[in-house]
């Protein structure tokens, strides 16, 4: 696990345990519909994202650094 999945998964586990005690039926109807729909929007997007790749016109060449701090990327 990267750095950056790690930061997602604390912050995921934080908003679900603040969802849950504040809201605690609609934690219980909604975290697997919610949960779900994330899963599959992050498979959406890396299989965009490879398509994208594969064609030529990703970000790693037309990109640029605008949401990089300090152009980190």
């Amino acid at each position: 696990m990267t750095r950056i999945q790690a930061i997602a998964a604390v912050i995921g586990a934080t908003i679900s345990h603040f969802w849950a005690k504040k809201y605690p039926h609609g934690f219980q109807v909604y975290c697997y519909a919610v949960a779900a729909g994330m899963i599959a929007g992050e498979g959406m997007g890396g299989f965009i994202g490879a398509c994208l790749e594969l064609g030529g016109v990703s970000g790693s060449k037309y990109g640029s650094n605008i949401a990089c701090p300090v152009n980190s990327c």
